[in-house]
């Protein structure tokens, strides 16, 4: 049976949340605090995901613990979970006229053994003081200081302890995107993404959108994907940070508050999420077909790898299986089909131009992100990225001939040689009403 646990500790208060300040050794806490991603994040691969790049991010303070004698490191803040955690207030019987209610937030942190603590901030700090204390065991008795805030593990208590644990990092040290998306509990954007993550019939399968990278046998911590995906990848259609973008690209139309600026959203209502859900749920699914029919072809082969370059033939490649595509694709299909837009676009009216593309890589519009060589790659930056929206665009909906001729003489300036279309091609597409000057 679990002993009980007390802490000294000071109670205080703000927003309605309770918390308590305290100190813990170095060998309490490489014993017993463990790392958010493994209590607040349900979903097995976003957790996999969370545990971030801690090692080679943390080398340099590990080093600072083991060498340097004045070492001294700042708080930690620590959730708990279960315990049944209870506050003794101390009483002081010596009273102080000079500092009165002294002894109102003095006392100890009761709990009954079963408690989990997990880092909320400072988890580079508690990677180093786990490895340093490994490597020298002496370290152990060392203290810090931590702050203990309570945690519920059920919905509202993990979307409660989510938004804090992204609050904290976003405006300390910058959280990276994909922590943001996995955790953001008031970014509309980022919750659907999650929700289709889990629960959208193909979206869910096991790697069809890439969490996290593999690792060497010696790193505890799985790294981060990055956005891009490697030509060895047998199984991802695309990554969760694209997929992210994928979704604000088409949510062109949805209630306002799905697509307020990350830093300054406020959680959409749950009606808003559902609807939202569904909406781009379809969108998604449209994509995947109209895009020469990628989900079908990714179902019918046991290898995303043979899509991305057949028989090792990178120019004869899905141009839907390149996270730049999809992602500027939807950014560009948001600015033409929505709202905004004098002549906005039919979602419908879209679909059916991209159904009459050639998917492959190498030809137009996808030849402005991919560069035949030899050797065979994406070429990524900004020009490239900015060239793709404009061809895009000049495909899907161009307003006038202007802009059909400013995107072919780019695609000339940057690539080097003639556009494939010409420009009487695009301006059969001109969009209705559109200035054909």
């Amino acid at each position: 049976m679990p002993s009980t646990t007390q802490i000294p500790a000071l109670a205080a208060n703000v927003k309605g949340r309770t918390f308590y300040v305290a100190t813990m050794t170095y060998a309490q806490v490489k014993q017993q605090i463990g790392f958010a991603y493994e209590e607040i994040e349900a979903n097995r691969d976003l957790k996999e995901m969370l545990q971030r790049e801690i090692r080679s991010r943390t080398r340099t303070i590990t080093d600072y613990i083991l060498h340097n004698d004045q070492h001294f490191l700042g708080t930690l803040l620590i959730g708990v979970w279960g315990g049944n955690p209870q506050f003794k207030i101390v009483s002081m019987t010596d009273s102080n006229e000079l500092m009165p209610n002294l002894d109102e937030g003095m006392g100890f942190l009761v709990l009954d053994g079963s408690q989990v603590f997990f880092a909320l901030d400072g988890q580079h700090r508690l990677r180093a003081i786990k490895d340093a204390v490994e490597q020298d065991p002496g370290l152990g008795k060392e203290q810090i200081a931590v702050v203990f805030v309570g945690h519920e593990p059920t919905k509202e208590g993990r979307q409660r302890t989510r938004r804090l644990f992204t609050n904290i990092n976003r405006r300390a040290k910058p959280t990276q995107k994909a922590e943001n998306i996995a955790l953001d509990e008031d970014d509309g954007c980022a919750i659907v993404t999650r929700r289709l993550i889990d629960d959208h019939e193909w979206l869910s399968r096991e790697g069809v959108v890439r969490i996290f990278t593999a690792t060497s046998a010696d790193d505890r911590q799985p790294r981060l994907a990055p956005a891009n995906i490697p030509k060895s990848d047998h199984r991802a259609w695309t990554t969760m940070s694209t997929l992210y973008e994928i979704v604000r690209g088409l949510g062109f139309d949805l209630d306002p508050s799905m697509l307020a600026d990350p830093n300054e959203a406020i959680r959409p209502n749950d009606a808003v999420l559902d609807e939202s859900q569904r909406v781009l749920s379809g969108r998604i699914d449209d994509l995947l077909a109209a895009c020469g029919g990628l989900r079908d072809r990714l179902d019918a082969t046991a290898d995303a790898s043979e899509l991305r370059a057949p028989d090792g033939d990178e120019g004869r490649g899905h141009a839907f299986m390149r996270p730049v595509v999809q992602r500027y694709l939807s950014e560009t299909l948001g600015a033409v089909c929505g709202p905004n837009r004098v002549n906005s676009l039919e979602w419908g009216d879209a679909l059916e131009t991209l159904r009459g593309m050639d998917w492959e890589i190498a030809a137009a519009p996808w030849r402005a992100v991919f560069n035949p060589g030899p050797p065979a790659r994406m070429m990524t930056n900004r020009d490239h990225s900015e060239l793709l929206k404009r061809l895009l665009a000049a495909h899907l909906a161009p307003e006038t001939k202007r802009q059909i001729a400013d995107a072919r003489r780019e695609y000339k300036d940057l690539i080097g040689s003639d556009y494939p279309v010409s420009a009487d091609a695009l301006a059969a597409r001109l969009a209705a009403g559109g200035d054909a000057a």
